[in-house]
């Protein structure tokens, strides 16, 4: 669970200089769900590996708990509008 949260970091501080609204996280999750899905189709052509949607849906949850820590731990200032300020 941790690579998926680490890549949703990596993904928004690369990310974050060209979007500057709240929107940048559903991208990033979205951009960790669907790595983490083409990495489980990958493993299901492969003769050692399985497929499993479970790792599916974990790869998506990991990648939102690292976009909701960057939202609201690292980096609140996205999350609170413009009129809270």
């Amino acid at each position: 669970m941790l690579l998926y949260g680490i890549l949703s970091g990596v993904l928004f501080w690369t990310l974050r200089i060209d979007v500057k609204s709240k929107w940048i996280y559903v991208y990033i999750t979205l951009l960790v769900c669907l790595v983490g899905a083409v990495d489980e189709f990958i493993q299901a052509m492969l003769p050692m590996r399985c497929f499993d949607v479970r790792d599916i849906v974990m790869n998506w949850f990991s990648g939102g708990l690292g976009e909701l820590f960057i939202a609201f731990v690292l980096h609140p200032s996205l999350v609170v509008s413009k009129k809270e300020k």
